[in-house]
């Protein structure tokens, strides 16, 4: 795997913004792209869980938790993503592969 696209594999695991940039510059570009998908479905997660966590008011304190949880998963991604390999992120690989 070339530098480049580890680089590129690290923008894509930015929640949304990453798979924005990805598919702007790096669209043809597998890896970025897998990465991107990856960032993706862990931005969607974060921000519906956080609604979910805030409407239900009584499961405020748990939003920090939930925060928390989505660094972690990020991190394995970033991790995932210089590895040179397509490992999915726990809990949101599966539904990355969807879109």
């Amino acid at each position: 795997m070339a530098k480049q696209s580890t680089g590129w594999a690290f923008i894509g695991t930015l929640p949304i913004i990453g798979f924005i940039l990805v598919m702007l510059a790096r669209k043809s570009d597998k890896f970025a792209r897998f990465y991107g998908k990856q960032g993706l479905a862990l931005g969607i997660a974060l921000i519906v869980g956080d609604l979910i966590l805030t409407i239900l008011v009584i499961t405020i304190p748990l939003v920090m938790i939930w925060n928390a949880i989505c660094l972690i998963l990020w991190i394995i991604s970033v991790v995932n993503a210089f590895s040179g390999k397509e490992k999915p992120t726990p809990m949101v690989g599966r539904f990355a592969a969807k879109f």
